[in-house]
């Protein structure tokens, strides 16, 4: 199974030729799903889905300066793909980038019964540097910015460019995704921009 993690920052400035880099991310997660989901597809383009399910599950992590996550699905099946899509086509792009977040949220979702024990890959598509991380809240009682695995957490950082605490606590994050699945990254319209070593 795999799971597509994507961020929806975006600024004005950041059009990649004739598209959006948010525009380019839908693509690209699109065309993930078409080459996944199995089945066979007719010279015409029409896809017709395996007879039978081939477990080929999905979840989508969108993230900006929060967090959100979709059901796994089936997109073997039409209705799991047709639900994939929607989850993609509802991605919108604002405010600053919490890849910390993203990355925290699809390894807690890795967890779950539906995929648990199954080999894994991510694969996280993100249009911006780090921006934003989480800190555990000190009152776990209160509301909070977010919750992953009914831990509750403060999104910490300015939006617009790589502190070190967002640095530091990004890759401490990455560190057991990497341990419990394959992760691919794409960074779609990072070549325009100059990074420092904490942004790469």
């Amino acid at each position: 199974y795999q799971r597509l993690t994507c961020n929806k920052e975006e600024h004005q400035h950041n059009n990649c030729g004739p598209t959006t880099r948010i525009a380019a991310a839908k693509v690209a997660a699109e065309n993930f799903l078409n080459s996944y989901r199995g089945g066979t597809v007719s010279e015409d383009g029409r896809w017709t889905p395996s007879a039978t399910s081939l477990n080929r599950y999905v979840s989508i992590v969108s993230f900006n300066k929060y967090v959100s996550k979709n059901d796994w699905e089936d997109v073997s099946t039409q209705e799991g793909y047709n639900a994939a899509i929607a989850s993609i086509n509802a991605l919108s792009a604002f405010e600053g980038t919490n890849l910390d977040a993203g990355l925290r949220m699809a390894n807690a979702q890795l967890k779950n019964n539906t995929v648990k024990n199954m080999p894994a890959s991510v694969v996280v598509l993100t249009d911006g540097k780090p921006t934003y991380h989480l800190e555990m809240a000190k009152n776990q009682h209160k509301n909070s910015d977010v919750e992953i695995e009914g831990v509750k957490y403060s999104v910490k950082g300015n939006g617009s460019k790589t502190s070190n605490d967002t640095y530091t606590q990004t890759v401490a994050t990455a560190i057991p995704l990497k341990q419990a699945a394959s992760v691919y990254t794409v960074c779609f319209g990072a070549s325009n921009e100059n990074l420092e070593a904490k942004d790469k």
